[in-house]
């Protein structure tokens, strides 16, 4: 899948275009509908981590459950409002035989514009809203969604909640997307180094140094590590 930056209000919105999204890791003998219940409590906690949200909606369509998938993608709707149009609409894509026509009208009339993601059908199993409505018949948000949670759509927050859960090579993959955007912010250039220290990866180090080189950004500590590598051989 070919990323794409489209969306100015979403400017890293292509860190979660690559591949076919990315997905936490469970062991194998943990089943869909568990997996589903873990995310969904992740969803509730945090509900701007878009990374939960479409490793939920996986986990709901090997479920092979229309409701579960519906409520999933409402919910990553919900949050999205009306910004990443693109991404909305490759995750409809991606769920659309898994979901009833009138759900996927209704989806496809929020990602157009045409009605708000606030207002589109309830689902009983969505959990950032419980089908309160609001004097605007508008659905009532459960969770907080004040000022002081807005870092929690940077990618770099979900590098890191990945990095928690022990999902190394998600939280790689969206820093390395990530750099491509944004070369200049040293935490980002920071934690994408620990990573490939840790895990001894020359060849991807190698690609983001030449990145980072060509952009003007190399400091310090890159420059340390080649050595690292080069012992390392």
């Amino acid at each position: 899948m070919t990323t794409v930056i489209s969306d100015n209000l979403f400017p890293w919105e292509g860190a979660f275009a690559l591949k076919d999204f990315y997905r936490l890791r469970f062991p194998t003998h943990v089943q869909a509908a568990t997996r589903y219940m873990f995310l969904s409590r992740q969803v509730q906690r945090w509900p701007k981590g878009l990374s939960i949200h479409v490793c939920r909606i996986d986990s709901a369509i090997r479920m092979k459950n229309q409701e579960a998938v519906y409520a999933a993608v409402l919910d990553l709707f919900y949050i999205l409002e009306d910004k990443g149009q693109n991404m909305r609409q490759r995750i409809l894509s991606k769920a659309s035989n898994h979901l009833p026509d009138e759900k996927i009208s209704a989806l496809e009339q929020a990602i157009s514009g045409q009605i708000s993601s606030r207002s589109l059908p309830f689902s009983s199993r969505s959990v950032l809203h419980d089908g309160i409505l609001d004097e605007d018949q508008n659905l009532v948000l459960i969770t907080a969604t004040s000022s002081d949670q807005s870092t929690d759509l940077d990618p770099l927050n979900t590098a890191r909640l990945c990095l928690e859960s022990g999902q190394i090579e998600q939280a790689q993959e969206i820093l390395e997307s990530q750099l491509k955007i944004e070369p200049e912010r040293a935490e980002i250039r920071q934690d994408l180094l620990e990573i490939y220290c840790a895990t001894r990866n020359e060849a991807d180090f190698r690609s983001s140094y030449q990145l980072l080189q060509i952009r003007g950004y190399l400091d310090k500590s890159w420059n340390e590590a080649v050595s690292l590598f080069t012992t390392s051989n």
